[in-house]
């Protein structure tokens, strides 16, 4: 199975991308290291990509932004995915507001881009 995360480098989605690596499912990790936006040099998140890279045998990192329509467009082309996976940013990051809500605000064009390619979504 082909597998898309997007948030890829992130906690959360790091750990399904090391799970479904270790079940022998292909995986591409989307990100775009937000988290140094939003907390600075100490929210970095490229020690966990170095890391999954390291460690992972069938991981492939896609350094994009998901709010990019056209680099969106240009992944679901080039690519088919058997599950696709959009971890949110929660609102609830305490001062960034503004921010996460730029943020969250992505998952519409993420989604239009899913549904014009016929996936199916389940949630």
């Amino acid at each position: 199975m082909k597998v898309l995360l997007t948030g890829g480098s992130g906690l959360i989605c790091s750990e399904a991308v090391e799970h479904f690596d270790v079940e022998g499912h292909e995986v591409a990790g989307v990100d775009n290291n937000m988290r140094r936006v939003f907390f600075g040099p100490a929210g970095d998140t490229l020690w966990h990509l170095d890391r999954l890279k390291s460690i992972t045998k069938r991981f492939t990192h896609v350094a994009l932004d998901i709010r990019d329509r056209t680099a969106i467009e240009e992944l679901f082309r080039t690519q088919r995915f058997d599950l696709i996976t959009k971890i949110p940013l929660r609102r609830t990051i305490v001062g960034k507001a503004a921010h996460a809500f730029r943020s969250y605000g992505s998952a519409g064009s993420f989604r239009r881009c899913v549904f014009e390619r016929g996936y199916q979504v389940q949630t």
